[in-house]
């Protein structure tokens, strides 16, 4: 059974658009009267990057969708996870994908587990489903209105779990049931729990948000944009992306720094297999990644629009976008 603990180091949150797929995703993601700050001018790369030298590839095979796919989750190679609009759910098991029905009819954006047997996903009207190891069910959202969306879900254990979503919509998981509560106005898009006493939610306008275990903090620096991603290496240091191909780096109890990108396009997700392999995607098929020295684009397999990228657990990255696409990378 794959335990949940070790998700710090390997599972990022990344976190989508507003929009259902199709382009033009950029400008909605940003949010009514956001504007992209200034890009900082991008160093040439120091290091050597062995890890663009191997391709990412579209997966063979594809799911056989043409729903934009939002979540993407894998406790090995041949136990996948993917979903997107319309309820969409499938699972792969070595093979071949399997669509797997599930009560959600509207789009579903992100995964969680602490075992093969207990997954969860989050999506619009405050949808919050849970996998069984035989069939799929929803859970009481109680105080969750139904015209918030989740679009994040993490957790510190199976009894310890945080769900975040709009108008500053926070849902805590005590291993019974779910509580609801709020934290200002603006859209979380991520949340980041490396422990019970140790967790980051962003969104827009810049939200860098922590948790102590008691109170919160803003942990802010980022510029005016949308963080729509974190990712832990669960050692203290942490990586958000967002809009106009913002990234920010935060190490130990120092404060958020923006590093140089090389990109200015809409990034989605970003998650790593340790401080010197991180991967962030975005829209238009955009692909960079970090060498723990510099972030460097890389070759990427397709145009449509990447909306999360996951590691996993057994190595390897997965990274799912528009149209039903789903990359590979080893």
């Amino acid at each position: 059974m794959w335990i949940a603990t070790l998700t710090a180091a390997v599972a990022g949150c990344g976190r989508i658009g507003f929009d259902l797929g199709g382009g033009g995703d950029d400008a909605a993601a940003d949010g009514a009267g956001i504007v992209d700050a200034p890009m900082l001018p991008v160093d040439a790369p120091t290091g050597s990057d062995a890890a663009l030298a191997v391709a990412w590839v579209e997966a063979n095979p594809q799911p056989g969708t043409t729903n934009a796919l939002w979540g993407v989750y894998g406790l090995s190679a041949s136990d996948l996870w993917i979903a997107g609009t319309v309820g969409t759910i499938f699972h792969f098991e070595g093979a071949a994908w399997s669509p797997i029905a599930n009560p959600a009819t509207d789009t579903l954006f992100y995964f969680w587990a602490s075992a093969s047997d207990d997954v969860w996903v989050v999506g619009r009207g405050c949808q919050a489903l849970r996998w069984n190891g035989a069939t799929w069910a929803a859970t009481a959202t109680p105080g969750c209105a139904i015209s918030v969306d989740l679009f994040a879900i993490d957790g510190a254990a199976a009894n310890d779990l945080w769900a975040v979503g709009t108008s500053g919509t926070i849902l805590r998981w005590n291993g019974a049931s779910w509580s609801t509560t709020s934290q200002g106005t603006n859209d979380f898009w991520c949340v980041w729990v490396a422990s019970a006493t140790d967790v980051y939610l962003t969104g827009t306008r810049g939200t860098l948000l922590y948790w102590n275990g008691t109170t919160y903090a803003s942990d802010n620096g980022a510029p005016n944009v949308t963080m729509a991603a974190i990712w832990g290496t669960g050692s203290g240091e942490y990586w958000s992306v967002g809009g106009g191909g913002t990234i920010m780096h935060k190490v130990g109890a120092a404060a958020w720094v923006q590093v140089p990108s090389p990109t200015t396009t809409f990034l989605y997700g970003v998650a790593g297999s340790s401080a010197s392999d991180v991967w962030a995607v975005g829209s238009g098929g955009v692909i960079i990644h970090y060498d723990g020295l510099a972030w460097t684009a890389a070759t990427s397999p397709t145009t449509q629009t990447l909306r999360n990228v996951r590691h996993l657990l057994g190595g390897g990255f997965r990274a799912v976008g528009d149209n039903g696409m789903v990359l590979t990378h080893p």
